[in-house]
């Protein structure tokens, strides 16, 4: 199970157990003594920490590598408001559903990347029947076609992985996705479904917008895309409401439904349904990449092998001289 879905499943048990009327430091002891990982040793030092005095909040706030600023946001909310076995209920569902996101994600692209090392493995093989270059050579080529994908795969990588979220390098790789066709739309609203979840669930748990707003941004996975929603941020701030403050890089429907709803007072129900429709928009754009992919590898397929067949027939038909 992957780290989301771990951390889904603990949240999940702790708020079954707390809303069974289990108090809290014995459902944190219960879930730790289950076989999670490193998480479950973290849920019986956070239950120490209750035994000592600290509230749950503060005991995850002094474990910042463990538990997301996300995560201490809600719970001190949920403390608060005596509503802790909500905040956990709502934690789960937001793990799981960035499991669900990551699942549609691999699930859509892992096709045309078999395709994409069949087609690897097939374009050198003419040149080899043709005694252009022995086994070796025809394993080298195969290679040399490899490299430099894996190469940008690598760079990027490590752009994600070693560079801020808002830094200068993720920026950029954030905008070129963006415009990238079929993809740009399916991170687009994958970022917008994440980023509607995350605010429904702080806004539930009794989050300010003022910081609710803020934290969804920071998690909505793509640097552009919290650029533009930075726009609602700031314009809360200055007394007006969110939608005001959304560009035109938001749809229009998403900006026409979230200010009905914040107009209404209905941001709770709106935002639960934007965030299934845009996982669903990203999912059918993911599944339009997905079929394409496949089409391109398999004409430049049919172009290569045509080349070579006229390559091989051209000798043949060429008249001596007499």
């Amino acid at each position: 199970m992957s780290k989301l879905g771990k951390r889904a499943t603990v949240y999940h048990n702790l708020a079954v157990l707390l809303q069974a009327g289990v108090p809290i430091k014995k459902a944190l002891a219960t879930v730790g003594a289950n076989r999670w990982g490193p998480l479950a040793s973290q849920m019986r030092r956070l239950g120490d920490a209750i035994a000592r005095g600290s509230q749950l909040w503060e005991a995850m706030a002094a474990r910042p590598g463990k538990f997301p600023p996300m995560d201490v946001l809600v719970v001190r909310a949920a403390e608060t408001a005596g509503n802790v076995d909500r905040a956990m209920r709502e934690l789960a569902d937001w793990y799981a559903f960035r499991q669900k996101l990551k699942r549609t994600v691999i699930s859509e692209l892992s096709y045309p990347l078999v395709i994409f090392h069949v087609a690897a493995l097939l374009l050198p093989l003419p040149d080899m029947f043709l005694g252009h270059y022995d086994v070796n050579g025809y394993v080298l080529s195969v290679l040399k076609f490899l490299a430099p994908p894996y190469a940008v795969v690598a760079a990027l990588w490590a752009v994600i992985r070693f560079t801020p979220p808002t830094g200068l390098l993720r920026r950029i790789l954030d905008a070129v996705a963006l415009n990238i066709p079929l993809l740009g739309g399916g991170l687009l609203h994958l970022s917008l479904g994440r980023f509607c979840r995350a605010f429904g669930m702080l806004h539930r748990a009794g989050v300010p917008i003022t910081q609710a707003l803020p934290q969804a941004t920071a998690v909505c996975g793509n640097a552009t895309v919290a650029g533009w929603l930075n726009g609602a941020v700031r314009s809360v701030r200055q007394g007006h409401q969110a939608w005001e403050g959304f560009p035109r890089g938001i749809p229009a429907d998403f900006t026409a439904i979230w200010s009905t709803a914040e107009e209404s007072g209905m941001l709770d129900d709106a935002t639960a349904r934007l965030a299934a429709n845009e996982a669903e928009a990203a999912q059918s754009r993911l599944a339009s990449l997905a079929r394409w992919v496949p089409r391109l590898i398999y004409f430049t397929l049919m172009l290569w092998m045509a080349y070579q067949i006229v390559t091989v027939a051209k000798p043949l038909l060429e008249i001596p001289n007499i």
